[in-house]
């Protein structure tokens, strides 16, 4: 584990020299990526505006999610980006070089692609976040602290699981540049809380599982849950992306034949 710590440092590095190397486009990119967020955030200001009342939830709570699931999604944008393009490993017929290093596969993939666009979204997400923060909790722990940094990693890592998932398909119908389109915009909706939505599209955003990326993790976070709710809420994002890459990462990769066969 330590060695592909070290191996994703390296490939950061690298990666980072290769992305300022054209600075204005760099600088561009993440302007663009942060006046994105901007316009996200007046449409919560506006929503916010026109809300008189949203049972089970307060303003600052909407805040909170708003800036929580911002910085999940950029963490996934800045890490795991690249996983929306295994299907052009396969297609190309580079995906074999991949298999014949003596790396991780899915390690190689991530390596390659590091979207530092998203840094300027995350931190508009980690400000938004902090200053609703403040004003919910008068102090706050350094468990507490710890907690949310770990709700954190497993809101990102669901995020992977999700598009891991639907990326593995490719090995079966080679194409799924609609389906990862449909799910990229479904991203959008975990900013808010699922009960505004209409009844199927909510019973599906819980089937999928969206509502462990922001609103029990949020739960976990304003509420006093009792001990077991906690730790399952910090863990789930962990154990669903573990299922997806050992049950259906594995399973395509070995249902794998080049595609230049």
């Amino acid at each position: 584990m330590t060695r592909y710590f070290y191996l994703y440092i390296h490939f950061m590095k690298l990666q980072w020299k290769r992305y300022i190397q054209y600075r204005e486009d760099a600088v561009i990119g993440i302007i663009g990526y942060s006046v994105n967020t901007v316009i996200s955030i007046y449409v919560l200001k506006v929503f916010l505006d026109n809300l008189t009342n949203f049972p089970g939830w307060s303003t600052n709570e909407l805040v909170l999610l708003f800036g929580f699931v911002t910085m999940a999604r950029a963490g996934w944008n800045l890490i795991f980006i690249n996983t929306l393009f295994i299907g052009d490993y396969v297609r190309e017929g580079t995906f074999d070089v991949l298999l014949l290093r003596p790396v991780n596969t899915l390690l190689l993939i991530i390596f390659s692609k590091i979207d530092f666009e998203s840094i300027g979204e995350f931190c508009i997400g980690l400000i938004i976040f902090w200053l609703a923060l403040l004003t919910e909790f008068e102090t706050l722990s350094a468990w507490f602290i710890l907690k949310i940094i770990l709700l954190l990693i497993g809101s990102i890592l669901c995020y992977a699981a999700i598009h891991l998932f639907v990326n593995s398909l490719t090995f079966f119908i080679k194409d799924v540049y609609s389906i990862n389109f449909i799910v990229w915009r479904l991203d959008e909706t975990t900013r808010y809380p699922n009960s505004i939505y209409p009844g199927w599209l909510s019973k599906l955003l819980w089937f999928i599982p969206y509502a462990f990326i922001g609103y029990f993790p949020l739960m976990s976070i304003t509420k006093s849950l009792p001990l077991l709710a906690d730790l399952g809420t910090i863990s789930a994002g962990y154990i669903i992306f573990l299922l997806v890459y050992k049950i259906v990462w594995k399973f395509s990769i070995s249902r794998y034949h080049s595609y230049r066969q």
